[in-house]
């Protein structure tokens, strides 16, 4: 998934994931986002964001509803900003704001370069 989402092939992708925190917030080679959605690397403090809910009960995923509010487009590349909703199978619900950059390779593929994702804004 990540191969064919991502384009690391290109350098450096600039991936701040929601939940990643310390030295290891900014994700910018293949090896850091694979840990952050499956887990499972010393390296980083991840507990595999694709495979459930945070926590100490582990729960699949089984609604993912992207709300997108803007998209832009400039020649090759694009960005999309919103939000994304998803329901784990024991009902928790989790939102969470998104920003992406693609960069369209020649054959039409799309290609993330920039994911940035937090928590929303809880209030002052």
């Amino acid at each position: 998934m990540i191969d064919g989402a991502y384009g690391y092939q290109y350098g450096p992708v600039a991936f701040k994931p929601t939940w990643a925190k310390g030295e290891t917030t900014f994700r910018e080679t293949r090896a850091g986002a694979v840990s952050y959605f499956v887990g499972d690397n010393a390296a980083f403090d991840d507990l595999g964001f694709a495979l459930g809910t945070l926590g100490p009960k582990r729960s699949p995923w089984v609604i993912c509803r992207p709300e997108i509010a803007v998209i832009q487009i400039f020649g090759n590349t694009a960005n999309a900003m919103g939000w994304v909703h998803i329901e784990a199978a024991d009902g928790t619900r989790s939102k969470v704001d998104k920003t992406f950059g693609y960069v369209c390779e020649d054959d039409g593929i799309l290609r993330v370069v920039v994911h940035h994702s937090s928590s929303p804004f809880s209030g002052y």
